[in-house]
């Protein structure tokens, strides 16, 4: 395990609680596409200035009609889609829930690799899930006192 990396998740996980805390405190009067389009295009500006100063410029175009279908799908179903239905759920039943329930998006990711695509089950992998798992059974029951 690098430092770059852990550091990188650690301000992932925080910008994402900071995303969803402030989605459910401000009283924004627009809708969850419109938070989402916007949330998409500020972090597109931060992509491109980041792999201009620091990768080797703009990421090249894709070239065949597949890869633009491919690129496509990618960028709506786990980007987009899951932005609008994140906002939704923290509109309707709060930040802490919807956070609670978010902790088990690599859970299922997991499960559907080792299912779906073959993907190896290690040790490190099945520590990551109860690790997962008892946390957010631990949020949940501490919730409920």
């Amino acid at each position: 395990m690098s430092t770059a990396g852990l550091a990188l998740v650690f301000a992932s996980s925080l910008s994402y609680a900071i995303y969803m805390v402030m989605a459910n405190r401000i009283n924004l009067q627009m809708g969850a596409v419109k938070m989402t389009f916007y949330a998409i295009c500020f972090c597109l500006v931060f992509l491109l200035l980041y792999s201009v100063i620091f990768g080797s410029g703009f990421p090249p175009l894709f070239t065949q009609a597949s890869s633009w279908g491919w690129g496509f799908m990618l960028g709506l179903v786990p980007t987009v889609l899951s932005l609008i239905f994140m906002v939704k759920a923290v509109k309707i039943i709060g930040s802490t829930p919807t956070a609670i329930l978010g902790a088990l998006e690599p859970v299922t990711a997991v499960a559907i690799g080792v299912l779906v695509f073959g993907e190896i089950l290690t040790g490190r992998l099945i520590a990551g899930i109860v690790l997962i798992l008892g946390s957010t059974v631990l949020i949940a029951v501490k919730k409920g006192k």
